[in-house]
């Protein structure tokens, strides 16, 4: 896909324009509107950190004593003292429904001023750096040292282990990634004995 397509494609979803409607002036599938979006799509960190987003286990939680001080049997997910996200191994935030389904990103959507989420973005710029890096990798192979990919295989390897996804792992370990996330998939789907165990 052109810089150009991808242009139309992030004007297109800042108007909320529906995939079959994008893809009908593009003259392409809806599924390939929806392939690149999702493939390319930016992650953005939220800013205000005052309170935690819920984890998606909260109703169910059991747990207590995260906290590990004397005396404390509360339920932590009750706690008022500590948060989870901070204290639990097993906290995993909630994603908007929106980024679960059509458009799978926020551009477009009214609540994302206020909204405390973390917020993917289908940006153009990246879209073509993405390509770009991708083009390049395919054609230069792995560019990691083997302490680098070994350091990434026992950070990455058991979260996939735990259910996490990529972007997930990313999103919460990227400053401890040597590489992007795009690059990070690609070795993920080619593993091999060499990179992940």
């Amino acid at each position: 896909m052109g810089i150009s397509e991808r242009i139309y494609i992030e004007e297109a979803l800042e108007r909320g324009d529906k995939f079959i409607d994008i893809a009908r002036f593009l003259e392409k599938d809806p599924t390939t509107i929806s392939k690149e979006i999702r493939k390319h799509r930016v992650l953005k960190k939220r800013t205000n950190h005052e309170r935690q987003i819920d984890c998606i286990k909260r109703d169910g939680c059991v747990l207590r004593h995260q906290c590990h001080e004397p005396g404390c049997d509360y339920y932590c997910a009750r706690c008022k003292r500590y948060r989870c996200d901070r204290r639990c191994a097993e906290y995993q935030p909630k994603l908007c429904p929106k980024l679960q389904r059509a458009p799978y990103v926020c551009n477009g959507c009214p609540n994302r001023q206020v909204c405390r989420n973390n917020k993917y973005y289908c940006r153009v710029r990246h879209a073509d750096e993405e390509y770009e890096q991708v083009l390049h990798e395919s054609r230069s192979g792995i560019d990691l040292s083997p302490e680098e990919l070994d350091r990434i295989d026992k950070l990455v390897s058991p979260l996939l282990k735990q259910g996490q996804s990529i972007a997930h792992i990313y999103a919460y370990h990227g400053d401890e990634i040597p590489c992007t996330q795009r690059t990070l998939y690609n070795y993920v789907d080619n593993c091999t004995e060499a990179t992940f165990r």
